[in-house]
């Protein structure tokens, strides 16, 4: 069984949440090596089952000081949002227990997971501080390109229409984007842009190497 709870270059600031069964995703992105990013976090995270409410519980209460800790964030190998009813009950659970900032890493399809929800209202609801949502390309093409979504069809203006519902909530908006050879900051800076975003909203994220 892989970390439910891991740190950072043992910075233990940032309480990593690992709850994504088998690398669950709705993306086979291109770019994604599991060993390598299991390497640069130094952490197993590949879990055989979803683990329960009461077992992140338990770990967060073992492996976290509230004295130290001062954001948790919803970041493993996979989509969290697929399980967008465990990240509000754990949500709710740090914002009681904890009193602390959450974060959550997306691929911003959450929309195509629960298309019957008011996701973003709900994560506002729940307590969700900021959300860091990856766009990685400028139009469908390229996107579908990297991500090899899911929902091919839909999934890029459907993150662009996630990014903006975000913006304009109280929940902080973060989009980033992977440093790949082609991408033209400037242009991606111009894109965030026409999405009401500022540029200090806009991340740019080295990939992983060897």
């Amino acid at each position: 069984m892989g970390e439910i709870v891991y740190y950072v270059h043992h910075d233990k600031r940032k309480a990593y949440l690992n709850i994504t069964p088998n690398y669950e995703c709705t993306n086979d992105c291109v770019f994604c090596d599991k060993h390598l990013l299991e390497g640069a976090v130094q952490s197993n995270l590949f879990l055989e089952k979803e683990p329960s409410l009461d077992e992140v519980i338990k770990e967060m209460h073992t492996k976290v000081d509230n004295k130290i800790v001062e954001e948790f964030i919803f970041c493993g190998i996979g989509e969290p949002l697929i399980y967008l009813d465990k990240v509000l009950e754990i949500t709710k659970h740090i914002k009681k227990e904890y009193n602390k900032p959450v974060r959550i890493n997306t691929n911003g399809q959450a929309y195509l997971i629960n298309p019957e929800r008011n996701v973003v209202h709900e994560l506002e609801l729940a307590g969700v501080n900021s959300i860091s949502i990856s766009v990685n390309a400028l139009d469908s093409k390229a996107y579908n390109m990297l991500h090899k979504p899911k929902y091919k069809k839909d999934a890029f203006d459907s993150v662009l229409k996630f990014v903006k519902d975000c913006n304009a909530s109280k929940i902080y908006t973060m989009v980033s984007f992977l440093e790949f050879s082609k991408l033209h900051k400037q242009a991606a800076l111009e894109f965030a842009r026409s999405l009401g975003l500022e540029e200090k909203q806009v991340r740019f994220r080295p990939i992983i190497t060897k």
